[in-house]
Parts: C-alpha cells; structure tokens; sequence
C-alpha cells in the first residue's frame, strides 16, 4: 500500500511497511521515453542502500545504483521497463541520495511498475500507489520543461513525487533507509510507535503463515530490499568477473541497514567492517582472512587510480605501516561527477550502508578476484 499508508499515520571498521494490498489496472501513464541505447553504466549509490545493505542495496547491495546515490547505474536488463530508466534515475538524485535500484524496487513491489494500478480498498492509485492526501502533499513535476502541470497519469511526475516522498521519509540517510521503507508501506506513526519496523522481531524470514498479517510491513521491508539488491547485482554482469562479482554485490546489498557489531562476522546475524567483505567474498567461493589486515596481505594490490567494482578499500592509523590497517570497504565505483562510492559496515552505532569513499587514511587497495 505504501505512499497510501503513509498519510494515514582490530576491525575499527550499516531501514524497517503495514498492509499489503492488492491492485488492479493496466498499462503505464504517458509520461517520457528516453532511449537506453548503449548507455554507459555510471558508477553511484542505492543502497545508500541499498545498502540493498544499507542497499542494495544493498543494497546495494545494492543495497546498498546511481549518479549522486553510491553504485552502478540501472541495468537495461533488469527487467525495469526501459522508459522508466532514465526517469527513476533522474528522481533518485533529485532531493537526497535516494539509491535508485531502492526507488525502483518500491516501484516493482508496489505496483510492478504499474501506473494504473488502483487499490480498491484504499483508494490509493499510480504506481507508487499514493493515497490522495500524500499525493496532494508530495507531488511534484517530474520535467517542468515540458510544461507546469503535475498529472498523476505522468510517470515522470509520479516517480518524482515518490523520490521527493521517500527522502523526505529519510531515506536518503543509509542509516535511515529501513526505516523510511516501513514508513512508506506503513505510515511514519506507526514505525516511530513501534520504534522501528513494526513487529519486526516478530517476523523472521518464513514464519508461519499466520502471521503474515501482523508481519506485513515486516515482510515488505524485506522484499523492497532484496529486490533492490537484484537490481544492483544486475549491473556487474557485464564487467570482467561477470557472475561472481554479482553474488559479492548482490550478498553485500542484501545487508544494508545491519547493524555494526564488533567482531561480527554474521554468524549471529551482525557484522564488523571485516566480516562483512570475508562473507561477502565467501558467496563467490573466494576465502578472505579474518581481519582487515590479514585481507590487505591476502590478495593483489590495486593501484589509487586503478580502482574497479568489488575492490576492497583499506584505511591505517600509519599509512607506512600496513600493521596498522583497522577498516576495509567494498568498492563500488565512481559516478558522474567524479565521487567515489563505497559500502561498509563503518562502526558501533552504524549500519552497513553506501557511502561515499573517504581518503583521510586510506592506505591502499586489494583485487581479491584478480
């Protein structure tokens, strides 16, 4: 139901929706086609994402995809319809650092992209399925130059308005993302009521059916961010380590918005900076030491300027002495202007998110797939 909801209430080494509803309707609104014909996949952040994650994405993965977000760009093969890409894209930067892989995936599970869905029962409509109220109080024009108007049958209009709505949920915050997913679904009231996702402790992955009412923001959140995570790996498939890169990515978006726990490496569902690379490199069958230092010696160095998708990112205390290394972060590129993006689990109090790579301290790099 979403936006309708929603105006109803050694390691030094990071995002919680209540009734899921049933649309109907046909076909998308007029809005822009932009043709997709041998873009370049830009570097950005999703998953902050993401995280997919703090997506991505990881979300994102990512998880913690985009331009001023923190990881690769959309994918034409992401079964995103491609008129739709340039338009998410363009709205994701737009008002904060909103991944675009998370937009889209509240898209594809709100409506699967559908602007004419409408929800019976709520009245909520577009495939961002606002309710009238949040459309009234957060629409905006998604391309002014094409006129002053905001139409709700204008898929550039409803995609920004749901970008605006989103951020101003908090989720251009990676720390922040859960939780302004499960506001959207479920409103802003009842995520500050419950002090988070609603009854998310309640609701592992695959309980029993009959909880799937109670768990309905629960399991909405959880949904949101793995699509954004797919949606993130989907942009590593074209690169040189094709496959495997994509399960690192799509595994480190995935986790955005787990909490930072010292000396986790998820066996307890928690991570530091550390465990999370050595398990995000395990999906790919490549076995990472224990600690950021032991990972900096573990694998081939990647210069400053050489940098790719999935590198690890180390920071020392001494950047002559390698035996000072405390973080490491997973690579995620650089966007179109120029920053540098990252996702980590950073430390105690944080999650794991996509953020942009600081250099203060940063003492060097590693190719594990080289």
């Amino acid at each position: 139901m979403g936006a309708a909801a929603a105006t109803a209430a050694g390691t030094g080494c990071g995002l919680e929706g209540a009734v899921s509803c049933t649309v109907s309707g046909t076909g998308h609104g007029p809005g822009r086609h932009v043709s997709q014909e041998d873009r370049m996949r830009k570097i950005a952040l999703v998953v902050a994402a993401v995280g997919l994650g703090g997506v991505l994405l990881m979300g994102g993965a990512v998880a913690s995809v985009s331009d001023s977000s923190g990881v690769a760009s959309l994918s034409p093969g992401s079964g995103i319809p491609a008129e739709l890409l340039p338009i998410i894209e363009g709205a994701a930067g737009a008002y904060c650092d909103l991944p675009p892989a998370l937009l889209a995936a509240v898209l594809k599970v709100e409506s699967d992209f559908d602007n004419g869905a409408v929800n019976p029962r709520s009245g909520a409509f577009t495939m961002a399925q606002f309710l009238p109220g949040t459309w009234e109080e957060w629409k905006v024009n998604g391309n002014p130059d094409q006129g002053p108007t905001i139409d709700p049958a204008d898929v550039a209009d409803v995609i920004f308005s749901a970008a605006h709505y989103l951020c101003g949920l908090g989720a251009g915050s990676p720390d922040a993302q859960r939780l302004a997913v499960a506001a959207y679904n479920a409103g802003p009231h009842a995520v500050e009521q419950a002090g988070g996702v609603p009854h998310d402790a309640d609701c592992p992955e695959g309980h029993p059916k009959s909880l799937d009412r109670r768990c309905e923001t629960a399991d909405y959140v959880r949904k949101v961010f793995a699509q954004a995570a797919a949606y993130a790996a989907d942009t590593t498939l074209d690169l040189p380590a094709g496959d495997l890169l994509a399960r690192v990515i799509t595994f480190a978006y995935s986790k955005i918005g787990t909490p930072y726990q010292w000396g986790g490496d998820g066996s307890n569902g928690f991570y530091d900076c550390s465990g999370f690379t050595m398990r995000a490199y395990q999906q790919a069958g490549v076995q990472l030491p224990r600690t950021s230092r032991q990972q900096y010696l573990a694998s081939p160095h990647a210069a400053q300027g050489d940098l790719q998708l999935g590198d690890l990112l180390y920071w020392a205390h001494d950047l002559s002495d390698p035996g000072t290394i405390h973080h490491v972060a997973i690579y995620l590129g650089r966007d179109a202007d120029g920053v540098d993006w990252m996702i980590d689990a950073p430390h105690t109090g944080a999650t794991i998110q996509v953020r942009r790579v600081y250099w203060t301290g940063y003492i060097g790099a590693t190719r594990p797939f080289q």
